[in-house]
């Protein structure tokens, strides 16, 4: 807008700087036109020397040109009528007088209270000089005011503009309120919700560690009920373990120890590999040879048939031989790999094992056997035996199982009910804490999934509050800029004051003017009469129309003055805007610099 405003005031400066130039051009043809025709008269009729219609000419203006007009067409009638030369002489004469008083006029104001206009002879246009200095002071008091005016318009707009950034400024403030608002809202609640969900987090946790522990308690004892059951089903060897078992729990063979396999356990990658090379897995573990013998004759009463036994104090020449041994590479010894609860009966192990080794596959298990110095006893992990002799077992289905797999067989019908109720009271539990763990599960996925959407609010809300700050201090340089211009400069406020006290002193001078021109005027106004009552009807004809063209040059001669002050006053005011227009100019460019510096953070 404000350079809208630049530029329209510009344009009407321009045109009434044309218009003036116009009025100019105007004026200056009539006066050449006017000497022309009063030189031509003069130098016809020899009414006067040339240095005294030069000295009316010289003294002449463009403003006056119709004052000349009004004089060659007074000595034209002179001429014409029945004393041509002498009336015309005199007319020019009272034309000089004229000119020489209004001469004297300007170079010397005068003193006292009668004003210089009244001595002015009729014809000569004595009030003219004090009418053309009273319009000076006019013009200098217009172009003052208009000067100060300017500075109050321009005073005004920076209020107004101090006003529009202030209210801004305040609105911005309130909205960044309310938001900072919701953002601790937001924080307090993405920070409630983040403290259940660390709380929920260990229920959760074990929770899942009971199941796992309860599972395990179900599935171990469903395992021990399976094998149980299937040992009791089983064959006579079965039977003869069961009733060895129930002799060992009832006192009857303290020295009963238990089936070989059943004392020790192995790795499960091993399991196949030992349950094939071991056959003694399955005989029975007696601490001496009284209770071998009692086992044999239990087993003969209740004609159960007949086992081998394994008596420990028989093998204690074996411990030695139980020390490390080195072994081929890419080859273990089994023996190594047995583990027993009772360090005692890892001689039974190596009874039954003594030095086979184990290895990964059936080519690396040949060589180990029978490519070195020493033949050995190997066994793959999946069941294939090579003997020392070069002999080769293996094929049909691997075996597996038999080691450590029947430490449930000589369980009682008591105990089996025992375990079956252990497991129904375990698959209760584990159900009960399966539905709770996943009621925690469930009550953890909703609260992370608000947490999320609260964090991600409460994210997005950080950003705006910081877009926001940057967007505060924009608004606060605006509102300083536009408070520095709205005061005014050093300059400008001496300039205001002097520019009072120019007005008031020009006010004076203007009102002193007035009365000067007013008291020329009745005077000649006075004359007038006199010659109009001396001349008659033809002299007051051409005396109206002396004064309609006197009108009309009085109007141009306004209009060139008014035309003056306003190219003036705008010329100034459209300084003044286009400063301001370039100030603000450049104020935006920094704004847009700044906005464009933030939507770039943003993205």
């Amino acid at each position: 807008e404000a350079e809208a405003e630049a530029e329209a005031e510009a344009e009407r400066a321009r045109a009434d700087a044309a218009e003036r130039r116009r009025l100019k051009e105007r004026a200056a043809k009539g006066l050449r036109k006017a000497r022309g025709r009063l030189r031509a008269l003069c130098k016809e009729s020899r009414l006067c020397e040339e240095e005294e219609w030069e000295k009316l000419c010289g003294n002449a203006t463009a403003e006056r040109s119709d004052q000349l007009e009004t004089l060659c067409a007074g000595l034209e009638r002179d001429l014409a009528g029945p004393e041509p030369l002498a009336a015309a002489q005199a007319r020019l004469r009272e034309a000089l007088a004229a000119v020489d008083a209004a001469t004297e006029a300007e170079a010397t104001p005068p003193t006292g209270g009668e004003p210089a206009a009244a001595a002015a002879p009729p014809g000569g246009g004595g009030g003219e000089p004090l009418a053309q200095a009273l319009a000076g002071v006019l013009s200098e008091q217009q172009l003052a005011e208009s000067e100060r005016q300017i500075l109050a318009d321009k005073a005004a707009k920076g209020a107004a503009a101090v006003e529009s950034a202030a209210a801004s400024l305040a609105s911005h403030d309130e909205t960044v309120a309310r938001s900072r608002a919701e953002f601790d809202g937001h924080a307090a609640t993405s920070a409630e919700l983040q403290a259940k969900l660390a709380a929920s987090r260990p229920r959760a946790e074990a929770l899942e560690a009971e199941a796992a522990r309860l599972g395990e308690e179900q599935r171990a004892a469903a395992a021990k009920l399976e094998e149980g059951v299937a040992a009791r089903s089983g064959g006579s060897m079965n039977e003869r373990l069961r009733a060895l078992m129930e002799a060992k729990r009832s006192g009857s063979i303290p020295g009963l120890v238990g089936r070989l396999g059943s004392l020790g356990s192995i790795a499960p990658e091993y399991d196949c590999a030992i349950s094939t090379a071991c056959g003694p897995l399955d005989w029975i573990v007696v601490r001496d040879t009284a209770a071998a013998q009692q086992s044999v004759e239990l087993l003969r009463e209740r004609g159960l048939g007949v086992a081998t036994f394994v008596v420990l104090d028989k093998q204690a020449h074996l411990e030695k031989r139980m020390a490390p041994i080195e072994t081929p590479k890419g080859s273990r010894r089994l023996f190594d790999l047995v583990q027993c609860t009772d360090p005692a009966h890892r001689v039974a192990f190596y009874f039954a094992l003594h030095d086979t080794l184990v290895c990964g596959d059936k080519k690396l298990a040949s060589d180990v056997a029978m490519g070195g110095a020493k033949r050995w006893r190997v066994v793959t992990t999946d069941g294939v035996v090579i003997n020392p002799s070069g002999t080769m077992e293996g094929g049909g289905k691997p075996l597996r199982g038999r080691m450590g797999g029947a430490q449930s067989e000589g369980l009682s019908e008591a105990e089996l009910a025992k375990l079956r109720k252990q497991i129904d009271a375990l698959g209760s539990k584990l159900d009960a804490v399966k539905a709770e763990r996943a009621a925690a599960q469930s009550e953890a996925r909703e609260l992370q999934k608000e947490a999320k959407r609260a964090q991600t609010v409460h994210n997005k809300q950080a950003m705006q509050l910081e877009a926001a700050a940057a967007q505060r201090a924009a608004l606060e340089k605006r509102l300083d800029s536009a408070r520095a211009a709205s005061q005014p400069s050093e300059a400008e406020v001496a300039r205001l004051a002097e520019l009072a006290k120019e007005i008031k002193a020009l006010g004076k001078r203007v009102g002193e003017g007035e009365k000067k021109v007013g008291a020329a005027d009745a005077t000649l106004a006075s004359l007038q009469e006199q010659v109009l009552a001396v001349g008659g009807i033809k002299l007051r004809a051409q005396k109206s129309k002396v004064e309609t063209l006197g009108e009309q040059v009085s109007g141009l001669q306004q209009a060139v003055t008014k035309a003056e002050v306003g190219l003036e006053s705008k010329t100034a005011a459209q300084a003044k805007l286009e400063a301001s227009l370039s100030k603000q100019q450049a104020a935006a460019e920094g704004l847009e610099r700044q906005g464009g510096g933030l939507q770039e953070g943003l993205k």
